[in-house]
């Protein structure tokens, strides 16, 4: 409970542990009840680890390790956590996930913890669709040859093209619009980068940005995709970033 004045507000607060997807996640969740709801806030844990807490945890691993599965069964034999993962086998309060793991653990917690019917709705009809195939090539073309720099305004999506790219061999370098704005120019004036960057714009900025990468002899690529709302436009790009890592698999 939170008390200000003579008013009480409920509010719950759920610890996450989460990786690779499942902590990309936890930044999706953060961001919609930023969005959406004042009755939850989710405290992300960085490490899996047995110990006492009253308050409900979530666990996102996709695919455990046996060494997790391990801790995972003595923290789930008593407590109040559940689990979201793609293989259930030997685990107690877990929530077996079907298909892809990103979007359809999205929909179970949306619908079992936040209950926000709005988001449940958009949820359940959501089908990422990016029909510029030129400009998907182009992403790809570029990204075996140069180190994007990743602006955009949401840490999801920044994560998200970090994580997926990683996994093709392909570093990043990101930075949040616009809180680190102020941060591209000492990258972009670095000599050691003159010739290996790929600044990646995602959504809208302003033009001084666009500017000052253009000053320092680099040529932006900018990308909008239409978007209804804030989730739909960080899933957007999120699954583009997926869509031009499966492109990167091809080359």
């Amino acid at each position: 409970m939170i008390k200000e004045a003579n008013i009480i507000f409920p509010f719950m607060v759920i610890g996450v542990y989460g990786r690779d997807e499942g902590y990309l996640l936890y930044l999706l969740l953060g961001n919609i009840t930023t969005d959406y709801s004042n009755d939850v806030c989710f405290r992300f844990e960085d490490r899996l680890v047995l110990k006492s807490q009253n308050g409900k945890r979530l666990f996102f691993i996709p695919h455990p390790t046996d060494e997790e599965r391990e801790i995972l069964k003595l923290i789930l034999e008593n407590s109040k956590g559940l689990i979201f993962t793609k293989d259930c086998t030997g685990l107690k309060n877990c929530v077996q996930i079907e298909g892809d793991y990103l979007i359809e653990t999205l929909k179970r917690v949306s619908k079992e913890v936040l209950t926000i019917p709005q988001i449940e709705r958009f949820l359940k009809d959501y089908t990422f669709r990016f029909e510029e195939v030129n400009l998907i090539n182009l992403l790809r073309e570029k990204l075996l040859f140069y180190i994007p720099l990743v602006v955009a305004k949401r840490r999801s999506i920044l994560f998200a093209w970090k994580y997926y790219l990683s996994q093709k061999g392909v570093p990043t370098v990101e930075f949040l619009y616009p809180s680190e704005a102020k941060l591209v120019e000492p990258i972009l004036s670095n000599i050691g980068f003159s010739d290996k960057l790929f600044p990646l714009i995602l959504g809208n900025t302003d033009d001084k940005l666009l500017d000052i990468i253009k000053n320092y002899g680099f040529a932006p690529t900018e990308v909008f995709i239409p978007s209804k709302n804030n989730i739909e436009s960080e899933l957007n790009f999120i699954y583009l970033a997926k869509e031009v890592a499966k492109k990167l698999e091809k080359a």
